[in-house]
């Protein structure tokens, strides 16, 4: 099993943390009025869809444990973390295992 570095798993934690906020925000920005009939453009469906992905599996576990109580937004603000050094881990196995494998 190919090494990686702690430095390697907390940049592709914060890349993704990033990225995972910007889509968010993208996606709050191009919801349509309350009032409006329109339907979101397709940059809001897309940012929606990255959203969905970068947010699984920290959402997922969120809405099992959200019950609706004060415990609820700590739960929220601890997992959203959690889950981008997730993703951090399995970027950083990713690439070291595609520098293995580029190096045999």
């Amino acid at each position: 099993m190919p090494k990686i570095s702690l430095r390697q798993v907390l940049a592709f934690a914060g890349l993704h943390l990033v990225a995972l906020f910007m889509a968010w925000l993208l996606a709050i920005w191009s919801l349509p009025g309350f009032d409006s009939d329109r339907t979101p453009s397709m940059l809001g469906r897309g940012a929606e869809v990255l959203l969905s992905v970068l947010a699984m599996p920290g959402l997922a576990v969120f809405m099992i444990g959200d019950d609706g109580s004060a415990h609820s937004e700590v739960l929220q603000w601890t997992v959203f973390p959690l889950n981008s050094l997730v993703w951090g881990v399995g970027l950083a196995c990713v690439r070291a295992w595609w520098k293995q494998r580029k190096r045999e």
